[in-house]
């Protein structure tokens, strides 16, 4: 019967649960690696046929880490055409419950059942799939939606970029509430490939472990690697490093040891990457994240930001509970940057304020909020600062300075920890002529101070 691919196109009204289709014609594949053992894609498909919710709503939210069992939940509740709302786990829980009280999202657990339902595992592909959220926001954070054509067109176009066959594992090494987590699941089941899945656990990932063939990190995991001085294994092919800024000292130090890093950029706006480098080698001299994937189309506005254009651009946002469809599958990225000679995007920052860290989407005007909201503080200014772990930090400008305890006290329950600015300063004096201090001298002054012994 060859691929899922070659058989199913993206763009058909209907298509099938790759994961179904898979158990019917390649059944003792292995679909997910387990440590020790391995679910093949007919125990898979099996324990998603006989898992069901006990629920009348449109969404289903989960609010937990990866597992073999989460995957499991999130493909039966496609199958009993819910939209999945992915969350978090650190995610505060007054945040939560605003999110789920507007978008009418339920928290339900699953049964099983001691028969397999007989309904045919096909999904529309228009319908909306999962709602992400596009940062670690405990305000008013953006919701994304994505439909069925938006996961899988995605998937199709790396899967084409990677050449992804039946022999290929990926490390599940990224959160599924994260749309780079999510996107493992479908290139791996579009492809007949497989998922190796870790419990989380402190410390470097192993990546001896199921011998993946690939995997996919953000910034601060390939730097945990690199401290720990542990080499790239034979049976990778392909790192694929993305969530941020990767800095040149840190590829350096990845390809001493071996390691087959590509860089690319994504947003959860374009269900994941929407470019890909080539294999870097050591003799490169500026980094880069690659040239677009195969149905995407990238341009630079007028503003200079990076416009993306493509079926994996999302249906859409949620905005107060409503759905609002966004036109033409395009999306101003708010990113800026060039395209150089060759087609390879060069990105030089956000328009917005929001900068990645570690994978995580921080915006600075959100935390600038948060500190303002404290009575006795007077002017804020939150800027970013290069970090070889997370890419960037976020590091707060005060007025007065109450003390970095103290603030840090106030912010916990009200941002996420990853958006808790790592050192306070108070503001320098004005120079002659200044009306403000400009954020490049904030920015020298952090930076010294970082670098100081």
């Amino acid at each position: 019967m060859g691929l899922y691919r070659d058989q199913v196109h993206w763009s058909s009204e209907q298509v099938p649960c790759p994961i179904a289709w898979h158990a019917i014609h390649h059944p003792d594949s292995p679909a997910i690696h387990r440590g020790r053992d391995s679910w093949t894609y007919a125990e898979l498909d099996n324990r998603i046929r006989t898992t069901e919710f006990d629920s009348d709503g449109h969404m289903l939210v989960f609010q937990e880490w990866n597992s073999p069992d989460l995957v499991v939940r999130i493909f039966s509740a496609w199958r009993a055409g819910k939209t999945v709302l992915l969350l978090n786990p650190r995610l505060p829980e007054q945040a939560v419950h605003r999110l789920t009280e507007e978008l009418d999202g339920r928290r339900v657990p699953a049964t099983v059942r001691n028969q397999a339902t007989t309904s045919e595992a096909r999904y529309y592909s228009a319908s909306i799939a999962t709602a992400m959220l596009t940062s670690g926001s405990t305000g008013k954070p953006s919701v994304v939606g994505h439909s069925f054509v938006n996961h899988i067109s995605s998937a199709y176009a790396c899967m084409s970029e990677l050449d992804m066959d039946a022999d290929d594992s990926w490390l599940w090494s990224l959160p599924a509430f994260h749309v780079g987590g999510l996107s493992v699941l479908w290139r791996c089941f579009c492809s007949g490939a497989s998922v190796v899945y870790q419990p989380r656990q402190k410390g470097p990932l192993n990546l001896e472990m199921g011998s993946p063939s690939i995997c996919s990190v953000v910034s601060t995991q390939l730097s945990d690697l690199v401290a720990a001085q542990i080499c790239s294994p034979t049976s990778l092919k392909n790192m694929i490093v993305g969530g941020g800024p990767l800095s040149e000292g840190l590829l350096r130090k990845a390809l001493e040891l071996g390691y087959p890093v590509r860089t690319t950029f994504g947003m959860t706006e374009t269900t994941s990457m929407v470019t890909l480098s080539e294999q870097w080698s050591k003799s490169f001299e500026s980094l880069h994240a690659g040239r677009a994937l195969e149905g995407v189309s990238l341009t630079l506005g007028d503003e200079g930001n990076l416009i993306i254009r493509g079926p994996m651009v999302c249906a859409g946002f949620y905005e107060k509970g409503e759905f609002k469809a966004v036109e033409a599958r395009t999306m101003d990225s708010k990113d800026q940057g060039s395209l150089l000679p060759d087609g390879a995007l060069q990105l030089a920052g956000r328009s917005d304020g929001v900068f990645i860290s570690g994978g995580e989407n921080i915006s600075t005007g959100e935390i600038e909020r948060a500190i303002l909201a404290m009575d006795d503080i007077d002017s804020c200014l939150v800027i970013a600062v290069p970090d070889e772990r997370y890419g960037r930090r976020p590091v707060a400008f005060v007025s007065p300075d109450l003390g970095s305890a103290y603030i840090k006290t106030f912010l916990r329950g009200k941002l996420p920890s990853f958006s808790i600015p790592d050192r306070f300063y108070s503001f320098p004096d004005l120079e002659p002529g200044e009306v403000k201090v400009p954020s490049e001298r904030l920015l020298d002054i952090a930076k010294r101070d970082l670098s100081s012994p």
